[in-house]
């Protein structure tokens, strides 16, 4: 995988107060790879409510940073067993964001990430999250 397109099946689910939500949706990244970091970029929709963002997947060793950029602004990292934290910037203001990385699968020889999270936004909501994405 050199500098590049990619199609990216990306699935969410959100577990939150009892309640389950799934999304899923799919799109076109940019792929490339500098200083032993890969790096995927794609553009916000309008189904993720994000719509006018540009997310960066770094996959760096064993942990994944999702960079959002745009309309809505956050950087989540996701270290194995570690409590990370960001805030989150949006149209309706910013928010502290705690997140704790349960499972972390970074499998790129089979074109697969999933990640199992616990993610806590300070004064809203907490939930259980999982992030499944597939690489074609």
């Amino acid at each position: 995988m050199s500098n590049s397109k990619k199609k990216l099946r990306i699935s969410s689910e959100i577990i939150k107060d009892g309640e389950k939500d799934s999304i899923e949706f799919f799109t076109e990244a940019k792929y490339y790879e500098k200083n032993n970091k890969k790096y995927f970029s794609y553009k916000e929709g309008e189904l993720t409510g994000m719509e006018g963002s540009t997310t960066m997947l770094t996959i760096d060793g064993d942990k994944l940073i999702i960079n959002r950029y745009g309309t809505n602004k956050s950087k989540m990292s996701f270290i194995l067993n570690e409590k990370t934290y960001t805030n989150y910037i949006t149209p309706y203001g910013k928010f502290e964001m705690e997140i704790i990385t349960n499972s972390l699968l970074l499998d790129l020889s089979n074109n697969y990430i999933e990640i199992e999270y616990f993610l806590v936004v300070k004064g809203l909501s907490e939930s259980n999250n999982k992030l499944i994405i597939e690489i074609k």
